[in-house]
């Protein structure tokens, strides 16, 4: 939650609520979670569908974004940071401040 925060610029306990309703509506769920995340997509299909609505440049961008906000979030714990860079965009991070630093 802290990541999307920091990205975004909205407060956790409101991104709280959003994501709340989220839940209702079925687009992303608390289960079956990975250690440190929040949410996921209810279902790979949906992940898809934003994923492709989003253009080439902006994915481009909100990569890069995520990746600040990772770097900004985790800046302690560089593991984290290497870890959700494999499944990112490689170009996005530096890997030689992510995993020397």
């Amino acid at each position: 939650m802290r990541t999307l925060a920091h990205l975004t610029g909205v407060p956790e306990h409101e991104l709280d609520q959003t994501l709340e309703e989220a839940v209702r509506l079925g687009v992303v769920t608390r289960r079956n979670v990975s250690p440190g995340e929040d949410c996921r997509f209810y279902h790979t299909i949906i992940r898809r569908i934003v994923y492709d609505r989003i253009s080439a440049g902006g994915r481009v961008r909100l990569h890069a974004a995520a990746a600040g906000a990772l770097e900004a979030v985790y800046a302690a714990d560089r593991h984290r940071i290497a870890e959700a860079a494999s499944i990112t965009e490689p170009r996005q991070l530096d890997p030689v401040r992510t995993v020397v630093s």
